[in-house]
Parts: C-alpha cells; structure tokens; sequence
C-alpha cells in the first residue's frame, strides 16, 4: 500500500482556513455580545408590552447610586406582570438587584392594564465606584441590555 502524497501547499490552505474560520467566529461572538448605549428616552421592546427609560441618575463617589425612572407599557392584548426580577444593573459584570422598600411608589410586582402605562423608579445601589453599568431587562427568555452613559 502506498501512502498518499500531500502536497504542502494544500496542508498551508487548509491552516490558512481554519485560521480564518475560527478568527471570523471569535469576531462574530464579540459582536454579539456588544452592548448598545442607553439613549434618551429609549423605548425596549419585550414579551407583553415595552419599559420606556424616562430619565438616569447616576451619583458616584466612593458608592455609585443608579436611579432610573421608567414608564411600563401594556400591549393592547392582555394585561402586563411582571416583579423587581425583570430588572438587574450589572455593574463591572456583577449582576446588582434593585433596592426594595425605597418608596411607597415601588412595588415587588407591577400590573399594568392592557393599553394603559404606568411610571415607576428602580434604584440600585452599589458599594464601590463604577463606570461599567449596564442595565438589565429579563422577561421570560427575553433579555435586553443596554450600556447606561458615563457622565
């Protein structure tokens, strides 16, 4: 049996593919995972209706304190639940859960009607100083991410 000759050039083609294949899916995988800028007055499309952010407040100093007004927007089907769980700050990558107990106006569960809106506050709280924040959107397996502005 004689064995089969394989030209050089073939072998550095091959290499040159692979190398390209496996650069263009590690580009491909960090794309996904870039995260948009919040903008002013952003609209997030989610399962059962939308969260408009109407306003950010970041105060640093030794913590970070991140306030953010929201509007909560039904769909004209059915009425919309959702708790404080839909809603995390990840802050340099560390998953943050909302303050509870800030205000009267800050309920565990939100209803909102069928083509109604509500407003409401989510405050977070952060130990240290940050500038990486992003704020998290998580309703059933839906999630959205957006990058908050550093001012």
């Amino acid at each position: 049996m004689q064995k089969q000759r394989v030209l050089p050039t073939a072998w550095r083609r091959r290499d040159a593919l692979s190398v390209f294949v496996l650069s263009t899916l590690t580009c491909a995988r960090s794309w996904a995972q870039e995260v948009a800028t919040l903008r002013p007055g952003e609209v997030i499309e989610l399962p059962g209706g939308r969260i408009s952010v109407l306003g950010v407040d970041i105060r640093r100093g030794t913590s970070t304190r991140v306030s953010l007004r929201l509007r909560a927007t039904a769909d004209a089907k059915d009425s919309w639940y959702f708790t404080n769980d839909a809603f995390r700050l990840l802050a340099g990558g560390i998953p943050r859960a909302p303050d509870v107990g800030i205000s009267e106006n800050s309920p565990q569960t939100h209803h909102v009607s069928r083509e109604s809106a509500i407003d409401f506050t989510r405050v977070f709280s952060i130990a240290d100083k940050t500038d990486d924040l992003v704020l998290q959107l998580r309703i059933g397996d839906a999630v959205e991410r957006r990058r908050l502005p550093n001012r």
